[in-house]
């Protein structure tokens, strides 16, 4: 610990040079400096999660991707670790929270966090060197960056194509209308700088990259006095700097570093800049957006300013800014990327649509620009701007490990400006700049001012188009074929023979896997199998449960209630997704949704409303079917907070008007989400075929759920008071099953809040029958889209949680993915990414592929890694490291505001603590021969269902597909 240390003292060539506690934190920060140049900053608080990222200025000065290519191959081999992929391969001898390599635009940021302290320092040893000491593989630059290789890559007769598994990515981001818009948004904004620049990389320009220039780039950027280190945690930070030291910084000496973003030369008059995607569709698909660039990122004073601003416009559906928008008819939701953005040495603020059409550009700027101005002039009422900071004040207080661990959200919160050069404590000295806002506020308009300011008076505008195009992919596949067409003209047979020897030697780099045994490790002795107890009461009155968990919640209260929905009808079940946006998002009680939303805003950190479809742990068949409501609040707004998830629930106020605003954004985050996450939808649609309770998910959740939403989107209003009466209907009747109540808080707090509980949510439950479940057709299925890439996947059925195959096939399911799929189809197929996993809640084991060229080759592949298992070619250290990552996927981290609630309803469920720990041992003492076994008895090809997510052309330039695909349209 830390508490004995001095400013100014020395240890491992490292000099203290502040120690200051950071009270938001619980913590101390504690501030270093290496002799090599490297800046360090370590939190030490009280968390068992310890946590080490470094973190270096990259500034692309074009679209070659080669920031993000080199942080793929850094990875990929070092001079401690000269294996094949030893962050791969150290993905299952890990017990790791979190473990990743992360590309921004102007930054790339190496992190990771385990709560085992061996853990932490084999990860330390892996990542020093990977990102210090690489190697650097040329072969592996062709594998991850670009190269010719025909479809068959040992004949010269074949088809020549571009492969690289960065280019493969990126071109799957093509056809992501977000990613595509936040590229305009920066080169709209700042044309001299590398925001203008795609750092992920433009497949058209990424084939330009060379080895050298990437190298160059490397002992540019890679160098301590350009690094950022960045620790967390309960650990003895003394060790961690002698490591630090010995394994890196210690044989570097600092070097004087230039590498500053430079200063973006303000415009003297605004700009319109376009754009486009593909599409399948233009009627109301485009994005539209005014953008500023505003403060710098080192006026933290300002730009929290903006950051309350963007809450008081943006922050929520009552918002004056988000309200004129969506109730003008232009558009369907918020553009991407809409409100303040601190990111970025120069900040930036965007409102506007998507869902809309080129033409409507004029006026939706017109509409922002009179919006704002109205505001300057009739003043933004007081109880807007105390609701934004309320909400930022909860948000500070709410420590959470749902998403990103905690400790990586305390360093996102400074990282930026401490590397554009901020005073790192003042960034996360919240109170001190809300303190001086709030005395500020007292003595004039602030907020108005700002937007008089920051924007209304700021030249250094771009109103953005981005247009859907149903000719945009064919164009870019143009491009593409254009390329490999003019590479083809210039091959000889001489050339043509270094293509499949280059082809060869990149696809061989996974036959040798290299001394494996330099990687450090972890045993089987070092893994939890305990599930941790969480106490809690229990309290029924009439049809209500309440369960009341006392947590250290930091001054917070944490509400969920339950209700079942087994007993709906089929139909009324394909609703309840739009029903479960409704219900938070519309009014309630005395409130119109205008007056809910801001009243949300003012004493809640929000309430949200989510599905649950999950099976019963000795019947996979069956399931238990939910719609829960979960909200947060400040343990003075506790009344509220129960009292308005009651109106919600008991006095729901909905209006056609309202709900034809929520199916449209509803429709536009679904359709949106296809080509960022295709592989769960694909393995949705899979899995659907076989399991009755995934075909629900997928009627809810899936691209099913696109017909119910499209079908609303266009209703009129007398079918929408019919939906609107169904609604009222169907809470009604999920009422009767009686309602299942979590509360977490300050165990002072649980009298109170039980007492209030049981007077608002009373109920009398009924005897209910479940509506069946249903599977979808046993058939394979492509769902049409215009991506460039494919998502594909395989699935079968397995055992129910509790049955005795259940924790082999979920340790095969971990061992597949490094051990055979990363191998053969990102690295060698080219996907970005390939998984498999055996989902033992609900008995089904999967197989998919993201963002891959491939289709025929990767179902392919699937079938010869299950006859690999099949014919028992797994090894020992197989087995050990699936035991491994099973174990490390089964003890996720855990924090107040979630573990209360998935002890109770766990427990709810039939998955209680008990099972939940036979399961653990189920998995630990897996074998080798039940590996084999399983696979044998349930991963049989034919038994599998299958689905794609693709687009046409890619389907049928197929000649070896193994089954026939059913088309369907998304």
């Amino acid at each position: 610990m830390i508490t004995s240390w001095k400013v100014g003292q020395d240890l491992y060539g490292y000099q203290v040079t502040r120690i200051t506690p950071v009270p938001d934190l619980h913590g101390t920060l504690i501030e270093l400096r290496h002799a090599s140049g490297a800046k360090h900053i370590h939190i030490e608080r009280d968390d068992p999660n310890l946590t080490f990222m470094v973190s270096f200025k990259t500034i692309p000065t074009d679209d070659t991707g080669v920031a993000h290519i080199l942080e793929h191959l850094v990875l990929g081999g070092s001079e401690k670790y000269p294996v094949k992929d030893p962050f791969f391969m150290m993905l299952p001898r890990s017990l790791n929270t979190f473990m990743n390599a992360l590309t921004g635009d102007d930054l790339t940021m190496y992190p990771f966090s385990t709560r085992n302290h061996k853990d932490f320092f084999n990860l330390l040893s892996l990542y020093l060197d990977a990102v210090f000491f690489p190697n650097l593989d040329p072969l592996k630059f062709k594998r991850e960056a670009h190269r010719f290789e025909y479809s068959d890559p040992s004949n010269p007769e074949s088809d020549l194509t571009v492969q690289g598994v960065v280019y493969n990515e990126m071109k799957g981001t093509r056809a992501d209308a977000n990613s595509q818009f936040n590229n305009l948004l920066g080169k709209a904004l700042y044309p001299d700088l590398t925001y203008s620049k795609d750092s992920g990389g433009d497949p058209a320009a990424i084939v330009n990259l060379t080895y050298e220039q990437l190298k160059s780039f490397h002992a540019r950027y890679y160098h301590p006095s350009n690094a950022y280190f960045y620790t967390y945690g309960n650990s003895d930070l003394t060790e961690i700097l002698k490591n630090i030291d010995a394994w890196a910084l210690g044989r570097f000496q600092a070097e004087p570093f230039e590498a500053e973003i430079g200063v973006q030369k303000p415009f003297e008059t605004p700009v319109t800049v376009r754009g486009a995607y593909p599409s399948s569709d233009t009627d109301h698909k485009s994005i539209v957006a005014v953008a500023w660039m505003t403060a710098p990122a080192t006026d933290l004073y300002t730009t929290l300013k903006l950051s309350v601003l963007s809450s008081v416009l943006l922050g929520n559906s009552a918002a004056p800014l988000q309200k004129a928008l969506i109730d003008s008819g232009l558009g369907q939701a918020l553009a991407p990327g809409s409100g303040f953005n601190g990111s970025f040495s120069q900040t930036r603020f965007a409102a506007g649509l998507r869902g809309t059409n080129p033409e409507d550009a004029p006026a939706i700027e017109a509409l922002v620009l009179e919006v704002l101005q109205n505001l300057v002039k009739e003043g933004i009422p007081a109880e807007l701007v105390d609701s934004a900071i309320h909400k930022i004040e909860l948000y500070r207080k709410h420590v959470s490990n749902s998403g990103y661990p905690y400790s990586l959200k305390v360093v996102f919160s400074f990282l930026s400006e401490w590397m554009y050069g901020a005073d790192p404590v003042e960034a996360l000295n919240f109170n001190h700049h809300m303190e001086r806002l709030q005395q500020d506020r007292q003595s004039g308009p602030v907020l108005e001012n700002l937007i008089q300011s920051e924007l209304l008076d700021n030249p250094h505008r771009a109103l953005i188009v981005l247009e859907a195009s149903t000719t945009q992919a064919q164009e870019e596949a143009a491009i593409e074929q254009a390329y490999i067409e003019q590479a083809k003209s210039a091959l000889n047979p001489e050339k043509q023979q270094q293509i499949v020897d280059e082809a060869l030697q990149v696809l061989s780099l996974q036959d040798d896997p290299g001394d494996i045994s330099v990687l450090p490790d972890l045993e089987l002795s070092d893994v939890n199998t305990q599930v941790p107890e969480v106490p809690y009461q229990t309290v029924q009155q009439a049809g209500t449960t309440v369960a009341l968990v006392p947590q250290p919640t930091n001054g917070l209260v944490y509400v969920d209630v339950l209700l079942h929905t087994n007993h709906l009808s089929d139909a009324q079940k394909d609703l309840l997704n739009v029903l479960s946006t409704a219900v938070t998002r519309s009014g309630a009680g005395d409130r119109d949704d205008v007056e809910l939303a801001r009243h949300l805003e003012a004493v809640t950190g929000g309430v949200s409303a989510t599905l649950g479809v999950n099976a019963r742990p000795e019947n996979s068949f069956d399931a238990a079917e939910t719609l829960t409501l979960s909200g947060k609040a400040l343990v003075r707004n506790q009344s509220a907070l129960l009292s308005v998830i009651r109106d919600m629930l008991f006095a729901p106020r909905f209006t056609p008007a309202r709900l034809r605003q929520l199916v449209k954004q509803q429709l536009v985050a679904l359709e949106s989400g296809i080509t960022r996450s295709g592989h769960a939808f694909a393995t949705r649609v899979a899995a659907s075929q076989l399991s009755p309770v995934v075909a629900l998910r997928e009627r809810q959740l899936g691209l099913s759920q696109l017909e119910v939403l499209r079908k609303y989107t266009s209703a009129t209003d007398t079918e929408l008071e019919t939906l609107l009466s169904e609604f009222q209907q169907m809470l009604q009747e999920a009422l009767k099953s009686g309602l299942h109540i979590c509360i977490t808080a300050e165990e002072s707090q649980l009298p109170e809040l039980l007492q209030e509980a049981q007077q608002l949510f009373t109920v009398e439950a009924q005897d209910v029958q479940a509506t069946p479940l249903q599977t979808q057709p046993l058939q394979p299925v492509a769902r049409l889209t215009e991506s460039l890439v494919s998502f594909n996947a395989m699935s079968f059925k397995g055992v129910p949680y509790t049955h005795p195959d259940s924790g082999a096939l979920y340790v095969l399911g971990q061992i597949l993915t490094d051990a055979y799929l990363i191998p053969e189809i990102r690295e060698k197929g080219g996907a970005y990414g390939a998984f498999s996993s055996y989902d033992a809640q609900v008995g089904m084991f999967s197989l998919a592929t993201y963002r891959d060229p491939q289709l025929s080759r990767s179902y392919r592949v699937f079938k010869e890694v299950l006859e690999k298992v099949h014919a028992g070619e797994l090894e020992a250290r197989h087995l050990k490291e699936g035991i491994l990552s099973a174990c490390s996927a089964l003890d996720p981290l855990t924090s107040p505001d979630i573990i209360g609630s998935a002890r109770v309803f766990g427990d709810l469920g039939g998955f209680t603590r008990d099972r939940q720990e036979a399961f653990r041992a189920s998995v630990v003492s897996t074998t080798l021969e039940d590996l084999a076994r399983v696979a044998q008895t349930y991963l049989k090809p034919e038994l599998a269902a299958y689905a794609t997510v693709t687009s046409s052309t890619l389907l049928h330039a197929q000649s070896d597909l193994p089954v026939p695909f059913v088309e369907q349209n998304i």
